[in-house]
């Protein structure tokens, strides 16, 4: 049986793997169309859309796994049953639960590609496509790192200690150097906190120090109006997304914020998606066969197929959805990331009693 193992496992994947590949490039080239646009501001040409475009297609391909998985195993065991290969097999004394099992090894290898592309090539990839993107249109770079946010616009070099929310930074150091032709440090200042409010930054509990040719001057404001600090677009890259962390990233960043007494909901919420979709991985698998078995030579087969398809689209929407209304009404976390997973384990449930 080792063979009927490696066979049906090896349909399993590579109808999967097919199906991402499909669902990645249109994501691939609607992404790049939404970027035709920006040709032209800055720095931004063709050259940085593709590389755009190439790193934001491992995170979309992560996102559609669970969903991929579903449509290309129904795709892959579809056309054996059109075969009669699974007719075949049912016949010869296979059992249902033989039958899952086998189909359930090309699972595991599906969820060690899903961990692995999930986990170590989606979050990095994105970061880097969101900085590329960053720097060619604004003319600007930033690196987060253990002394918080870096990040240079113009002559101005900020250091933050902490990213707020809805537009603000607290603590933050201000460096401001002399425009070209002139060299050196004109003035070292640090608030308490900047908001960006009417297209404009307001620093709070401003102290500068100005670096003059013969002497230093001191000086201080409550709230001090500054119409160049960071590009307010620039938000998407400085504070952390979630989709560009990884689980265990997301562990460790709802660590920190619930330490600090900040609000981690929306973290929360990605943390346990990420695991309902790794929960989702098998269940896909063993949710495609009673689309699969039953009359498989009737007219209805192909309507079967079809509603197994939009099923899987349906489960990505659905769960983007959710996430999104239980963030603006602040469900429960993790009610929230299993609702969609939920919803498929009763439907498959009630689909498999109804077909055995």
């Amino acid at each position: 049986m080792k063979t009927l193992d490696r066979y049906l496992a090896k349909t399993v994947i590579m109808g999967t793997l097919t199906a991402i590949a499909v669902l990645t490039v249109l994501s691939g080239f609607m992404t790049f169309v939404s970027q035709l646009h920006n040709i032209g501001i800055g720095h931004y040409t063709i050259s940085t859309a593709v590389i755009y475009t190439a790193s934001t297609m491992p995170e979309w391909a992560s996102d559609i796994f669970p969903a991929a998985t579903l449509i290309g195993t129904l795709m892959a065991l579809g056309a054996l049953a059109q075969g009669n290969e699974l007719m075949v097999l049912r016949a010869t004394g296979v059992s249902t639960a033989r039958l899952v099992r086998s189909l359930l090894f090309g699972g595991v290898i599906l969820l060690v590609m899903f961990a692995i592309l999930a986990e170590y090539i989606a979050p990095p990839t994105k970061r880097y496509a969101e900085s590329e993107r960053a720097l060619a249109l604004y003319h600007e770079a930033a690196l987060l790192g253990p002394f918080g946010l870096w990040a240079r616009d113009g002559n101005l070099v900020v250091n933050v200690a902490r990213l707020g929310q809805h537009r603000s930074f607290d603590g933050i150091h201000v460096f401001r150097f002399r425009r070209p032709p002139h060299q050196g440090l004109s003035a070292v200042g640090y608030a308490a906190r900047a908001d960006f409010k009417d297209r404009r930054w307001v620093l709070e509990d401003l102290d500068e120090t100005r670096f003059d040719k013969q002497k230093l001057s001191l000086h201080h404001a409550f709230h001090a109006h500054w119409p160049q600090l960071l590009s307010p677009d620039l938000f998407k890259v400085l504070v952390v997304d979630p989709s560009n962390l990884s689980a265990f990233g997301l562990w460790e960043y709802i660590g920190y914020l619930h330490r600090n007494h900040l609000s981690a909901e929306q973290y929360e919420v990605a943390f346990w998606k990420k695991i309902a979709d790794f929960c989702s991985i098998p269940l896909m698998i063993i949710f495609s066969l009673p689309f699969l078995f039953g009359s498989i030579r009737n007219h209805r087969f192909g309507f079967r197929l079809f509603i197994g398809v939009v099923a899987g689209l349906l489960y990505y929407f659905l769960g983007n959805v959710i996430a999104n209304m239980g963030d603006a009404f602040h469900l429960e976390p993790i009610l929230i990331a299993f609702a969609p997973l939920s919803a498929f384990i009763i439907v498959t449930s009630v689909l498999i009693y109804r077909t055995y």
